[in-house]
């Protein structure tokens, strides 16, 4: 066994009498850690030892990690077989990275080392941890509706089967709609009128999300990768960036989100007035303040987005009704979530300031049921591309691309471009 397999797998051996929350976090944090290994090999070639480093593992990982694991370990066996006929779902156009199902223009982010994600602010940003992210793509602007209704019409008139999640049963109708149930002041005619075609698609479940992405050839970020995509690269004080994409402070007018402040009383006094207050998501893009430093959009307001994470992967289940995360010798509970959600980040037209996903946009985190709908949730997609034949090109123009945003950024002039470019 190589030392770096030696180590990865070392990672996971529990100490006797230590399951508890603390180690709970400390060993998903090392398979995190497997999986970054996994995946940097998977881009050098190295398939043979990504495959040993993962049957290595599974035998000592906690059961809710071995479905990851296998999954993994099933592309890595795939990519191994088909390494020089595998075909790249993203191309260079115009100096652009480009989806070829979507047509999505994508942002890459460059691998810099362990990430610092989340905050001591609990319990809405627990845990506060360090995660291990490779390279990879993120679409610079939330799914529309006009690239949704055409995963709808592939599916529709062939299958969704090649696309489901494992755990979503029966027949599955992917149409958007807004739960009757739910309050919301999204118009009726919003998922077909052309006027909002170029608008994010909302009322869509965590399942919906999913299927989408794996048609357009690309999957889900996780939240690690959604959060270092919002605050940039790690501050020289190691605290991991800033709390919105522009800064520290919330500024109003820069996000799609309404702003609000506290009366003496207590209660929220809104600046802009609940009368004038969106009903719609804006056209992505159209708020060229709400971008992250690699130029990606509406990451603080617009709409909530689905990630692929569990909401409770980093939280230990002592009973089937509470969930706690230990933080600092305390212990936080997540009762209002449920235990099957997954995980939601950033702020909405639909989210105030002073809310949990206004307060804290771009590291606050909540949870849906994979089979929620509601009218200010959508999602974005994401791309891990192995170094292959076909996908060498494109990783080569991905590297001198960030290369070019440094040089520029120490010039004093490198600012995320505005505006959706569609």
């Amino acid at each position: 066994m190589s030392v770096r397999i030696a180590f990865a797998v070392a990672l996971l051996l529990p100490a006797a009498g230590c399951m508890e929350p603390d180690f709970v976090m400390r060993q998903k944090e090392s398979v995190l850690y497997i999986l970054f290994v996994v995946e940097k090999m998977s881009q050098e070639g190295r398939t043979a030892e990504a495959e040993e480093i993962l049957e290595k593992a599974l035998p000592r990982v906690a059961e809710e990690d071995v479905p990851l694991l296998v999954a993994r370990l099933t592309q890595v066996r795939e990519l191994a077989v088909r390494y020089g006929a595998y075909e790249s779902p993203l191309e260079v156009r115009n100096g652009k990275f480009t989806s070829t199902r979507d047509g999505a223009e994508m942002a890459y982010i460059p691998m810099s080392g362990p990430a610092q994600i989340g905050w001591m602010a609990p319990p809405w940003t627990l845990p506060h941890r360090r995660a291990y992210i490779s390279a990879f793509f993120i679409d610079r602007y939330e799914v529309t509706n006009r690239q949704y209704r055409a995963f709808l019409k592939y599916v529709n008139e062939n299958s969704d089967a090649p696309f489901r999640h494992a755990t979503q049963d029966g027949e599955a109708d992917h149409t958007p709609r807004i739960d009757p149930e739910e309050e919301s002041t999204v118009p009726s005619d919003y998922f077909t009128n052309p006027r909002y075609d170029d608008r994010p698609v909302v009322g869509i479940t965590w399942f919906d999300a999913f299927a989408y992405a794996s048609w357009a050839g690309k999957r889900l970020p996780t939240e690690a990768e959604w959060e270092k995509a919002a605050r940039g690269e790690e501050s020289p004080s190691g605290q991991g960036g800033p709390y919105f994409p522009w800064g520290n402070s919330y500024s109003e007018g820069l996000a799609n989100m309404y702003y609000a402040v506290y009366a003496p009383e207590g209660a929220a006094a809104y600046e802009t007035s609940p009368d004038m207050l969106p009903s719609v998501p804006g056209k992505p893009g159209s708020n060229p303040g709400d971008a992250s430093v690699f130029g990606v959009f509406d990451l603080a307001g617009n709409v909530s987005e689905f990630c692929m994470d569990e909401f409770h992967r980093y939280f230990s289940p002592p009973d089937s009704t509470t969930i706690v995360c230990r933080a600092r010798g305390r212990f936080y509970t997540h009762a209002l979530v449920p235990r099957d959600a997954r995980v939601v980040r950033g702020g909405s037209f639909a989210t105030g300031n002073l809310s949990v996903l206004g307060i804290f946009p771009i590291i606050g985190r909540w949870g849906l049921a994979p089979w929620s709908r509601t009218g200010h949730v959508g999602f974005r997609c994401a791309l891990s591309l192995p170094l292959t034949p076909a996908t060498r090109n494109v990783l080569e123009a991905a590297v001198e691309s960030v290369k070019d945003r440094w040089h520029r950024d120490a010039a004093g002039g490198g600012s995320p471009e505005s505006g959706p470019g569609r």
